[in-house]
């Protein structure tokens, strides 16, 4: 049976719902859970692809549906991109000519990008193969920039702390201003039912 034809008769919840769970038992892919396993099996009925085929091109990370950097730069030489890279061993920048519809882009990442951004954290892959890190990098955050058909809003693996990072940082930016709006119209309450004498004094 191809895989056209098994698709086509998932044609409601449960037949997803079974093909989410499978994922989920299987361990494979990154899946933890129901729900990321469905989200999976959402995106190979879209493609087309048996789920196998599509661990190529995609992997769950914390939950999260990412795209492989080396599928992004496949996808990106589908559609009549060239890349050229100056230098692949280099463990401090990654540099490359991007050539896309005519226009020369040069793309880069580094070291002090991604201390800056928080990735390279001891012990990490970061440590272990850097100048891969920064090429993947660089190839999500330039092809994001000229090429967003192929990137369609979806993250490298790596990318996905760095998501998270600032997600967490906004949440206690949030809770501080709401702690110290809180603190304020709880002063100015106990101000309103001072006595007019303590109130002056206050004031002085």
């Amino acid at each position: 049976m191809g895989q056209i034809t098994a698709y086509d008769k998932i044609n409601d919840a449960n037949g997803i719902d079974l093909i989410g769970n499978a994922i989920c038992r299987s361990g494979m892919f990154g899946c933890e859970s129901k729900e990321a396993g469905i989200v999976f099996a959402l995106q190979c009925i879209a493609e087309n692809k048996p789920p196998l085929e599509m661990a190529k091109n995609y992997h769950l990370v914390k939950g999260k549906l990412t795209k492989r950097a080396d599928a992004m730069l496949a996808d990106f030489r589908r559609a009549g991109g060239k890349v050229t890279w100056e230098d692949l061993k280099n463990e401090n920048v990654q540099s490359a000519v991007f050539d896309f519809e005519g226009n020369k882009i040069n793309g880069s990442f580094s070291m002090d990008d991604a201390k800056r951004a928080g990735l390279n954290r001891a012990g990490s892959a970061w440590d272990k193969t850097p100048a891969a890190m920064l090429r993947a990098r660089c190839i999500s955050e330039t092809l994001r920039a000229i090429a967003p058909e192929i990137v369609q809003g979806v993250y490298v693996p790596e990318e996905i702390d760095v998501a998270e990072a600032a997600t967490i940082v906004e949440a206690k930016k949030a809770k501080t201003k709401k702690v110290n709006k809180t603190k304020a119209i709880v002063e100015a309450i106990d101000v309103e039912e001072m006595p007019i004498e303590d109130r002056t004094n206050l004031a002085a």
